[in-house]
């Protein structure tokens, strides 16, 4: 299936490389942040069928609202302490993966699709623009 490509990506940068700085560990702990993502919207979908976009979209969100807020939390705290650098990256990619779902799907099934299909998500290796985690922190405020 082919989607109109009209989305709006805040979150990695247009440039298609990969993020040189993520690490294997990295790499581990996203693909855990992503399966437990995709675990809420197993059980979503469960609940409201998997071809209710707009069933299942808005709890999947609420929930990621929360994680989000929860990540942040956590990396204030984090931030407290004397951080290192690795630990530090692999929580703003955290934070850049809950914002791009909140972002992207909240722009509808299209824009998500075709955001899967470009490539173009954080969850993909791609590099986040520094400027999201702001973006971020606010959105998880508004929750």
């Amino acid at each position: 299936m082919s989607f109109d490509r009209t989305y709006t990506n805040t979150i990695v940068r247009r440039d298609t490389t990969s993020d040189p700085e993520q690490t294997d560990h990295m790499r581990t702990v996203e693909r855990e942040a992503w399966t437990n993502a995709s675990f809420l919207l197993i059980d979503l979908w469960r609940l409201h069928g998997e071809e209710n976009w707009d069933e299942y979209t808005p709890p999947y969100l609420d929930n990621i609202r929360i994680l989000l807020k929860d990540e942040l939390t956590a990396a204030i705290i984090f931030l407290n302490s004397a951080p290192d650098y690795d630990t530090l990256h692999l929580r703003r990619r955290i934070i850049a993966f809950y914002h791009q779902e909140i972002e992207l799907r909240g722009q509808g099934e299209a824009a998500w699709q075709s955001a899967v299909e470009d490539e173009a998500l954080v969850m993909y290796g791609r590099r986040y623009v520094a400027n999201c985690i702001p973006k971020a922190y606010l959105t998880a405020m508004i929750v």
